[in-house]
């Protein structure tokens, strides 16, 4: 679980290609419709789309929960969080966080989300293998080899993922 910054700084990098799952919490506004939308082109670009799925946030009617799945692609919905007055007192620091006290919409977009990464099944090495070709992308480039040389043998080819958690999980 990572909470990033609102955007798309998670593509400047390899961060994108590192997740079994991402929740991109989109509020019911053409800001946030915005992001989600840069957020789609590049994650196809960089063949990491069928890991992104939307939640709503800041929920307050029926209004808002319409705007976001007008915008947000077939499939790709899993839930709202409502505009939760505990919530916002957790962030106001003037309460912990209790899951109990939550509205059960918003447990249930949790356990949507639970369920949704139960059945991803993606293997590491593919994961490697995408980070492989995102590095040799990067090291390619030429400001990259100018400043840093040739880094380009930095993979070890015959390193398997799969077998080493298999070893040890």
């Amino acid at each position: 679980i990572v909470d990033m910054v609102a955007g798309v700084d998670a593509f400047a990098g390899t961060l994108h290609a590192q997740f079994d799952l991402v929740i991109l919490v989109t509020e019911p506004t053409k800001k946030s419709v915005d992001v989600y939308k840069q957020y789609r082109k590049l994650s196809e670009e960089a063949g990491v789309w069928n890991e992104v799925f939307v939640a709503g946030n800041k929920i307050a009617s029926q209004e808002d929960a319409d705007f976001i799945a007008k915008h947000v692609d077939r499939g790709k919905w899993i839930g709202n969080l409502r505009d939760s007055s505990h919530v916002r007192a957790v962030e106001r620091g003037e309460s912990p966080l209790d899951f109990d006290r939550l509205e059960e919409s918003d447990k249930e977009l949790f356990a949507s989300i639970r369920r949704k990464l139960s059945d991803t099944d993606t293997s590491f090495n593919d994961r490697l293998g995408k980070l492989h070709k995102l590095h040799q992308k990067y090291v390619a480039q030429g400001h990259v080899r100018e400043r840093f040389g040739d880094l380009s043998d930095q993979i070890d080819p015959s390193f398997n993922f799969d077998e080493l958690v298999g070893r040890h999980g």
